[in-house]
């Protein structure tokens, strides 16, 4: 059970909120309490294996028993969404995660690794939009390398914000691609080297007239891919 309180807010983030309603949304306070399932698979059997596949699937479930709960007890009569408990929002929502790693081990000094990574949340019922900390992002050291953390999509949309100020973003999105594939090498004992490929981007669920081009589409998505 997760229990989210934001404060210290400055004037221009509440202005920011009060611009993107999806935003304000997801970082009001609120309680998640939720399940979650992580399965994972790998192949390896020993250290001496030359080709290993490693997959690690996680799915979470948010606020359907305290929703079912509530309304058994009939507490939300004569309320509109969204309901609260001990007088803060509850979260509602499904979110999936999926990640498949290969390893093809040439010797002892060299490797060639990929890496594809797909999620998706889906808030509904009383929720609006994902709580913050549940939403996806890319970029940066361990995720898309060229570009800085947090600063890519979502979809096409440029935040004008985060074009002057990179090092404030947080460009966040309810859909995550991403893929990696790297050849890693020993240069010198311990000094090592890799030559890499990172791709991907962050989208919307839905249309957010705040956030034009933000939105997946299966049409133009492969356009906007980092």
């Amino acid at each position: 059970l997760n229990v989210l309180i934001f404060s210290n807010r400055t004037d221009l983030f509440i202005q920011r909120l009060n611009e993107v309603p999806s935003l304000n949304f997801s970082y009001s306070d609120r309680i998640i309490p939720s399940t979650n399932y992580v399965f994972n698979y790998t192949s390896q059997k020993g250290k001496d294996d030359r080709r290993i596949f490693n997959y690690t699937f996680s799915g979470e479930i948010a606020g359907n028993i305290v929703h079912g709960i509530v309304s058994a007890a009939n507490r939300n009569s004569g309320k509109q969404a969204p309901y609260k408990i001990l007088k803060t929002e509850y979260s509602q929502f499904v979110r999936f995660e999926s990640d498949m790693r290969g390893y093809l081990v040439n010797s002892d000094l060299s490797a060639f690794v990929v890496r594809l990574y797909a999620g998706i949340g889906v808030p509904y019922g009383n929720s609006k939009a994902l709580p913050f900390i549940r939403q996806f992002f890319t970029g940066g050291g361990n995720s898309i390398r060229a570009f800085a953390p947090n600063t890519i999509g979502p979809g096409s949309y440029a935040d004008p914000d985060v074009i002057a100020n990179p090092q404030t973003a947080l460009q966040s999105g309810d859909i995550k691609l991403e893929f990696n594939a790297e050849y890693r090498f020993n240069i010198y004992k311990w000094f090592k080297g890799a030559f890499f490929l990172d791709a991907g981007n962050v989208w919307a669920l839905r249309a957010d007239t705040a956030r034009p081009g933000a939105s997946f589409s299966a049409n133009r998505f492969y356009k906007e891919i980092a």
